[in-house]
């Protein structure tokens, strides 16, 4: 009985922090860079047409896109809870008898594999390869390695190859990521009374004192993100 609810829930992302891609193993090929060479198609389009995505990319893809280079705080966007384990192992690298949560790192049995992605091995024979404090900065470099920019670099040049298709990806570095975000998604600005009320045209007996345009006004200025998204 659960399996149409596990299918269901296997097509859908849940990415409150952004979409950035999930680490693949090194030369691993996946019908999934087929996708990725297809999205950078779509956004690239959709720039050029200017044309609006409901697409939430992460921050941390967006500035990929615009050519600056992923370093250890873009963890925090794309993978919280994994940047503050990560913060807590850099802060007693080094040390002896350090301590993680209450427990010694070789206490908990870590492994030289990206943690979530077993088959991902950060060294060769990785499997085999137990984390300690002689290695633990070793390690938070190549999980984060893994996580923002070797692990993921096929996904993002199948994308940038699509988008190359359409135009150069260069193009896009006279831009900020935020000022990128606001060309895909058109929707970053917050709605506020005034814009609201500049935009609403009263007709048919109303004006711009009428109670029910001044309800109207407050509901808009208070939607988030979300239900703006809906009301359009």
């Amino acid at each position: 009985d659960d399996q149409p609810a596990l299918a269901e829930k296997q097509q859908f992302v849940t990415a409150p922090n952004g979409l950035f891609p999930a680490p693949l193993r090194e030369g691993k090929a996946t019908q999934s860079l087929i996708y990725f060479r297809f999205l950078g198609r779509l956004v690239g389009k959709a720039l050029l047409d200017q044309r609006y995505l409901d697409l939430p990319l992460a921050p941390a893809f967006l500035k990929r896109m615009i050519g600056q280079d992923l370093c250890f705080p873009d963890l925090a966007t794309v993978d919280p809870a994994l940047y503050k384990t990560l913060c807590k192992m850099k802060a007693i690298a080094g040390g002896s008898g350090g301590l993680l949560d209450g427990c010694a790192v070789e206490d908990l049995h870590l492994d030289m594999t990206l943690p979530g992605y077993p088959d991902v091995e950060l060294v060769p024979g990785g499997r085999n390869v137990n984390v300690g404090l002689h290695n633990l900065p070793q390690y938070v470099d190549l999980v984060t390695r893994a996580t923002l920019t070797d692990g993921v670099s096929q996904q993002f040049g199948a994308f940038k190859a699509g988008f190359d298709e359409v135009f150069p990806m260069k193009h896009l570095e006279v831009f900020s990521a935020e000022e990128l975000e606001l060309h895909i998604r058109g929707d970053v600005d917050e709605w506020d009374p005034e814009t609201v009320r500049a935009s609403i045209h009263p007709d048919h007996g109303f004006n711009d004192s009428s109670l029910p345009i001044l309800w109207l006004v407050n509901f808009m200025a208070g939607m988030d993100r979300l239900r703006r998204r809906l009301f359009m």
